[in-house]
């Protein structure tokens, strides 16, 4: 995706009238270990409110999916990311949750990063 580190590539293989579907490599680090995970997504959007996408390959999780939902907030805007996930490897859970939770962490600063670079100076608020 050129600015969320761990997304290998990202490429819409078409779009149906109602979603599209969309196939990423990722890698992931469990412990010493990497990992490459594959997802075909099926993505469906709401505009300026919601993207919800699930996993329908089921080639590295049984389970993948999870949302991108936006809403006016104040004097701007809050984005919730919410991702439910069940890899079909083994990974102990303690170390499997910390992973995850370090790689989502990684992809909201990265995405938050991009979002700021992208914004116009004017619509910019200091932060803390």
């Amino acid at each position: 995706s050129g600015f969320v580190s761990s997304i290998k590539s990202s490429r819409r293989v078409r779009r149906d009238e109602d979603h599209w579907i969309v196939e990423q490599v990722m890698t992931g680090r469990v412990g010493i270990f990497r990992k490459r995970v594959t997802l075909l997504l099926e993505v469906n959007e709401s505009p300026l409110q919601k993207i919800s996408f699930r996993d329908i390959s089921k080639k590295s999780f049984k389970s993948y999916s999870g949302s991108w939902e936006i809403a006016n907030s104040g004097n701007g805007i809050q984005v919730v990311y919410k991702l439910e996930a069940l890899p079909s490897f083994f990974s102990p859970d303690f170390l499997a949750v910390g992973a995850f939770k370090r790689s989502v962490k990684l992809l909201l600063e990265e995405v938050r990063d991009e979002i700021i670079d992208r914004s116009p100076p004017e619509n910019l608020k200091p932060t803390d």
